[in-house]
């Protein structure tokens, strides 16, 4: 869809970037981010969403990395923890670290859920804005073509001092040759 992001679907967006900040910090670590960013950039630049879809595979499988670290380290955990050297079961040492590998599981499969659903389904919803505009932009003049005679209750005007308005606006580089030759057609016509 060729339209701005609503405004759930932006909060949808801040609340997967403030998720993202943190888990950076705790679990899942720098390199997601590092790749949400460059994906990003090269969207932009390639005016391509398939792009991002490209690094958003790589963010996957390095979140199914973390899955396999967070259960060797529970693994690992419980044998060094868990099991005394006379070979009883700590109880308690199986609660703490059951616990803490059930936490960072959830933590991931939630981060997993939220890039998917309030970052990339966001995006691709409003493909073709994203590609030409970028995520948080609202300026509709590059994608709707000025329309300056839309309404009929225009008061006259001398055909001389709006070619020479459109001129100057040309020359100050505020509008482009293209909608320059367009508007110009427009007010000889009428």
């Amino acid at each position: 869809m060729n339209e701005p992001l609503q405004a759930n679907d932006i909060f949808k967006i801040i609340i997967f970037l403030c998720f993202q900040s943190i888990l950076t910090i705790f679990i899942v670590g720098l390199i997601p981010a590092i790749l949400l960013i460059t994906g990003y950039c090269l969207m932009r630049r390639e005016s391509n969403i398939e792009v991002l879809n490209k690094f958003s595979n790589l963010i996957n499988s390095y979140i199914n990395i973390v899955y396999v670290c967070i259960v060797i380290w529970g693994v690992s955990a419980f044998f060094l923890y868990c099991i005394e050297e006379n070979g009883k079961i700590n109880i308690e040492g199986i609660l703490i670290f059951g616990s803490i590998l059930l936490l960072m599981l959830a933590t991931t499969y939630l981060y997993e859920f939220t890039i998917e659903k309030c970052f990339f389904e966001v995006l691709l919803n409003h493909r073709e804005w994203i590609e030409k505009n970028g995520i948080f932009s609202y300026d509709q003049s590059k994608t709707t073509q000025m329309n300056i005679f839309k309404s009929e209750n225009l008061k006259s005007y001398s055909v001389a001092d709006e070619l020479l308005k459109w001129k100057k606006l040309k020359d100050e580089g505020l509008v482009t040759n293209e909608e320059y030759e367009i508007m110009k057609k427009k007010i000889l016509e009428k």
